[in-house]
């Protein structure tokens, strides 16, 4: 990969806590993010790797959900995070408040199993699912969420 592609190519690496999951205790979650993850790739080019499945009720379309992550660089630098804000994102989901990918990797669908309250997981989206040409920061590289 070129210097400016590296530098350039974003990966998110995003742990979705639905719901309740945030009131988990620190050595849980801990204990979650040093779960191994083998990403499984969706028809869509979404890939996906549960690191905690949830137990509570899975989100439906148009549902408010509160949602903690963590975005990366590919070199793994932090470069946004609402644990860092001190409370997680709040949207409806599925009806497009964020990128396609955070909806089909909460809601499921074509090979992705829905998530359910209380999970976190990982994606990595093509740029279709995520910021598209426009970028950000990464002008059609992949993203880690």
């Amino acid at each position: 990969m070129s210097q400016f592609k590296r530098r350039d190519a974003l990966a998110f690496s995003l742990s979705f806590g639905l719901l309740h999951a945030f009131f988990y205790p620190q050595q849980t979650l801990a204990a979650v993010e040093a779960v191994p993850c083998e990403l499984t790739v969706a028809p869509s080019g979404l890939a996906f790797c549960d690191k905690l499945v949830g137990t509570g009720s899975q989100a439906v379309k148009g549902q408010l959900i509160k949602a903690h992550y963590v975005g990366r660089l590919e070199n793994g630098k932090v470069f946004d995070s609402s644990y860092n804000r001190g409370q997680p994102l709040t949207f409806r989901v599925g009806i497009g408040e964020v990128i396609k990918g955070w909806d089909e990797g909460i809601l499921g669908g074509d090979g992705v199993p829905p998530m359910l309250a209380g999970g976190k997981r990982t994606l990595k989206l093509p740029p279709e699912l995520a910021y598209g040409s426009r970028g950000a920061g990464c002008k059609g590289g992949k993203y880690f969420f």
